[in-house]
């Protein structure tokens, strides 16, 4: 029973907790992750089902792979694939014993910072650029513009709303 199964399953960098538990729900049928890319595709390897550990951690500057890689693996821990600064890692689950890769909230609120501060470059020229735009613009133009900068703004806005309720700055705060 082996083989490539590929899937497309769409999750926005706020939800890390989602992407964990449907990889674990992929190993648990036997589809064990074996890459992914920035299309939100992801290959699984068939085999037998398993209880594993997946965790996501974001470096998106990593100068020192190879200590960075040797702190998880010492722990047990698989480096799958890494995709655009996330590190995709996993463990077979253990009784009794937690699979967590953050050891306390200030290093997982420090993981949300890290995608925050890369949110704000990645809008900040479409910013740029709305600001700088000819006006008037033709009306056909101004209308795509204007809706498709609209849409953008406001997932990044839910966005940023997200991250910053995870990292407890307002509304309840998540481990």
């Amino acid at each position: 029973m082996s083989g490539i199964v590929r899937k497309f399953k769409l999750h926005f960098v706020w939800q890390e907790d989602k992407e964990i538990a449907w990889l674990q729900q992929m190993a648990s049928q036997g589809l064990h992750l074996k890459s992914a890319n920035m299309a939100c595709i992801y290959t699984f390897e068939r085999g037998a089902p398993a209880d594993i550990s997946y965790r996501l951690d974001y470096q998106p500057h990593l100068r020192d792979d190879r200590a960075y890689a040797q702190l998880f693996e010492d722990a047990g821990w698989e480096r799958v694939v890494h995709v655009l600064g996330w590190q995709y890692w996993r463990k077979a689950q253990q009784a009794g014993a937690p699979a967590e890769i953050f050891t306390d909230a200030a290093s997982r609120r420090q993981l949300h910072w890290r995608v925050v501060r890369t949110m704000v470059l990645a809008i900040s020229p479409l910013l740029l650029m709305l600001a700088l735009a000819p006006k008037p613009m033709p009306d056909a133009d101004a209308t795509v513009v204007a809706l498709a900068a609209t849409g953008l703004i406001a997932l990044y806005a839910w966005g940023f709303a997200m991250l910053f309720k995870r990292i407890g700055l307002w509304g309840k705060r998540e481990a």
